[in-house]
């Protein structure tokens, strides 16, 4: 696994990493405080160098902010947390790529995407009508699907609808903002985005 992109604001840091293609490599790297039984769980080989990789890459942030090595657990919502640090944390993968984000001041949701066309495909069932006018721009439209995927990972309660109950808007600054709506509430999500090497980032954190 090699670390191809980084950065680092305000109590939040991420990565992007290459997958390391050698699963006994990953597993000979991978730090003793990890429970390696959840790996059998997966039979695929993708999905198994997934979960080495992301793994791997969080150890190595850890070791970037001076943090001891945590074991790497999931709630009953799939979301992963580190079981001795009180911390937000995210996993994202896409293609040879994984990426990893911390917020050690909260909560933090990521989403990865090589921006393609096949987003056409399912737009008018994630996008709203509002969304489907302001983001048309096929880097864009990749863009708000990582989003509104960052905003789910960030708030993970099952059962809600990207088209309805998760919003990105742009502001008069043309800056985007995310919206998580549950009944009569609106939640403020503050999003942070960049474009790497072809590769859309997106992370979401509370305002």
């Amino acid at each position: 696994m090699r670390i191809l992109h980084q950065f680092a604001e305000s109590g939040i840091i991420w990565a992007i990493a290459e997958i390391d293609t050698h699963e006994q490599n990953c597993l000979d790297r991978l730090p003793k405080q990890q429970n390696i039984g959840e790996l059998a769980r997966f039979t695929h080989p993708k999905r198994r160098l997934e979960w080495l990789n992301v793994r791997l890459l969080a150890f190595e942030l850890f070791k970037k902010l001076d943090m001891p090595p945590s074991e790497i657990r999931k709630n009953e919502l799939g979301k992963p947390f580190c079981a001795n640090l009180e911390m937000g944390l995210s996993f994202s993968h896409t293609l040879d790529y994984v990426a990893v984000a911390i917020n050690l001041k909260g909560g933090i949701g990521i989403d990865i995407e090589i921006s393609h066309e096949r987003i056409d495909r399912i737009a008018g069932r994630v996008f709203d009508e509002t969304e489907r006018q302001l983001f048309t721009e096929k880097d864009e439209k990749t863009a708000l699907w990582c989003a509104k995927e960052a905003i789910y990972k960030l708030d993970s309660e099952k059962g809600l609808d990207f088209q309805k109950n998760i919003l990105v808007r742009k502001n008069e600054k043309q800056e985007w903002q995310g919206f998580l709506k549950k009944g009569n509430s609106i939640q403020k999500i503050k999003l942070g985005k960049q474009i790497w090497n072809e590769i859309n980032v997106v992370w979401a954190v509370f305002e």
